[in-house]
Formats: C-alpha cells, structure tokens, sequence
C-alpha cells in the first residue's frame, strides 16, 4: 500500500472510531450485517455494499490475498494488504463501478466492503477473477 493512500485510509477511519459509539446494552438493536455484491458486466464490474438503512460512508477494498487481519481493536477483521478501491457517502447501498480492463486479467482478487456509521462493519470477503480470454 502506498504511504499516501495508507494516511488516507487511516485518516478516513481513525475519523470514525472518534465518533461516539452507543454503550454496550444501550436500546439500539444490533445493526444488520453489511453484504458485497459483485456484478461482472460485459465492459465492467460494479461493486455494491448493502449497508444500514439510512446514511452511512462506504468503501470497498481489494487485495491479492484472501487472509483477514485485525488491525487494532474497534474495527472489524479487514484483508491484508488491501488497497481502496473506492470510499463515499451513501444511502442504503454503496455502488462502484470501474472498467474490467483495470483489473488483471486471470489473477483471484479478494473484494471486501466496509460500511461506517455508528461503527465500523466489514463484509465477508468475496473473491472475483476476470476472464483472460476475454469471455
């Protein structure tokens, strides 16, 4: 990860775990498991972050390997050695959609969503290769 995108990202984030957290037992129902979805077009891939019902910032994350780390305690297991794909604001469901041809072709690549609100949730890790041939 490049120092520049490794400040950003930490920034981003270290912004939301100073945000006011309800305390554990507090009246507030648990919230939902946020879920990636990945759609392969013809020309591109879209890549969708179902979160909370209302406002949230979302972000999705790629990396070569599929191995999940901690980083420090208050957010959720993320994969290691990712690079931001994309992060912004969002209603209900977070989309980014980028070019297939920015991706390598016949290389698995590791996809995982992060949804802040509240707190800080991750996806499961959903794994995604593009065709070589072209298909």
């Amino acid at each position: 990860m490049k120092p520049a995108h490794s400040f950003l990202s930490l920034l981003l984030l270290s912004s939301m775990l100073a945000a006011p957290v309800p305390a554990q037992g507090s009246e507030h129902a648990p919230a939902p498991q946020p879920v990636l979805t990945i759609d392969l077009h013809k020309e591109a891939a879209a890549f969708h972050v179902a979160g909370p019902k209302g406002v949230f910032l979302g972000g999705v994350i790629l990396s070569l390997s599929g191995d999940v780390v901690h980083y420090f305690q208050g957010l959720p297991p993320l994969l290691a050695d990712f690079v931001v794909l994309g992060v912004g604001a969002a209603y209900g469901e977070y989309v980014i959609t980028i070019p297939q041809s920015s991706l390598p072709a016949g290389v698995l690549i590791h996809a995982q969503g992060v949804v802040a609100d509240l707190v800080i949730q991750s996806t499961d890790v959903a794994s995604l290769s593009i065709d070589p041939i072209g298909r």
